[in-house]
């Protein structure tokens, strides 16, 4: 009876995220089975760890955010989920960023103004600071916008530029 309600509270403590008191008493009750689940669970938790922190760095923003969601789901305290959670929210936004990002570095070089000024306007709209490159968005967004306004002047004129006259005037 001792030793079922010694589990039940290591249990207990795993659940809430103190799994060296868990394992410890564990052992002071030789539940080798457990530890051993314990053990290689933990060896998988640190494994996954690696892997998203991995994908991360290569900037593979969202398979890192899958890798950081599945996490969530091992670890047995609210601390390291909400901590896996945030890495998968960042990786997810940072992926979602650069995928604009692309997309309107994509538009500029078809010269589509207004389709880049959106684009880099969503970006400023959620982190006015982002900078993949040597350019801030927030500046490109500016110049870009310029040039989309150009861009609707000019072609409101025609497909002719004005004519400019240089005869003297009498």
């Amino acid at each position: 009876m001792a030793r079922k309600e010694v589990v039940l509270q290591a249990d207990q403590q795993l659940r809430q995220g103190h799994v060296q008191q868990a394992m410890d008493a564990y052992r002071e009750i030789g539940h080798l089975g457990r530890i051993e689940n314990v053990a290689e669970f933990l060896r998988l938790r640190q494994h996954e760890e690696e892997s998203a922190g991995r994908l991360e760095a290569e900037g593979k923003w969202f398979e890192a955010a899958a890798k950081y969601k599945y996490l969530c789901t091992l670890y047995y305290d609210e601390n390291g989920r909400a901590r896996c959670q945030c890495a998968a929210d960042r990786c997810a936004e940072e992926g979602h960023l650069n995928a604009l990002y692309e997309q309107a570095m994509e538009a500029i070089s078809a010269q589509h103004w207004p389709d880049a000024e959106k684009l880099l306007g969503q970006i400023v709209a959620v982190r006015p600071d982002y900078q993949p490159v040597a350019e801030p968005a927030r500046k490109l967004h500016r110049t870009v916008r310029w040039r989309s306004l150009v861009a609707r002047f000019t072609q409101d004129l025609g497909t002719h530029s004005p004519e400019v006259h240089h005869g003297k005037l009498s």
